[in-house]
């Protein structure tokens, strides 16, 4: 299989497996969506939601543009990168069920672990991104990759973790 297939069917997969556990999650169980948030204040939730709708354009933004303008036989690096985007954002939600319905210092750092997984794929991303041609295209899809960078390494891998708090009992 090609590295551009590989490339693709990752992102098909590991797409699917990001909106399925995030599926699982909320459907299975209802009465901790709220505690997802930890105590993340209200007066960010809204730029939290906002955001995620803007890193989904960035990250879809990057995956079409290597996809049109990387020749076929250049996609092995971007593997990589991708996998710590997409494996760690798959097991964000089903770990942090888990930290929160058995409570433990392992599961908590697993998802510290996990969240800066994600925030070093996106900014690899961005630089490979960045060394891919030249132009307008190039700045474009940078500008909408900072968004997912914004998420994954401030929201998420930095914000986040401040206001979870380990349940205790």
């Amino acid at each position: 299989m090609s590295s551009r297939n590989q490339f693709l069917l990752l992102n098909v997969l590991g797409g699917i497996a990001v909106l399925g556990s995030y599926y699982w999650g909320f459907v299975s169980y209802p009465q901790l969506r709220s505690e997802f948030w930890g105590e993340v204040p209200q007066s960010l939730k809204g730029l939290y939601t906002l955001n995620m709708f803007f890193a989904a354009a960035g990250y879809i933004a990057a995956f079409v543009y290597f996809f049109v303008r990387r020749p076929a036989e250049r996609f092995g690096d971007l593997l990589l990168p991708h996998a710590l985007i997409l494996i760690p954002s798959a097991l964000w939600l089903p770990l942090t069920v888990a930290v929160l319905q058995h409570p433990g210092t392992l599961l908590w750092w697993a998802i510290r672990v996990d969240l800066f997984a994600v925030a070093i794929g996106g900014l690899w991303v961005l630089a490979n991104v960045w060394r891919t041609g030249a132009g307008k295209a190039r700045v474009a899809v940078a500008g909408a990759m900072l968004f997912f960078v914004l998420q994954t390494t401030v929201l998420d891998a930095l914000i986040w973790p401040a206001y979870f708090s380990l349940p205790t009992g």
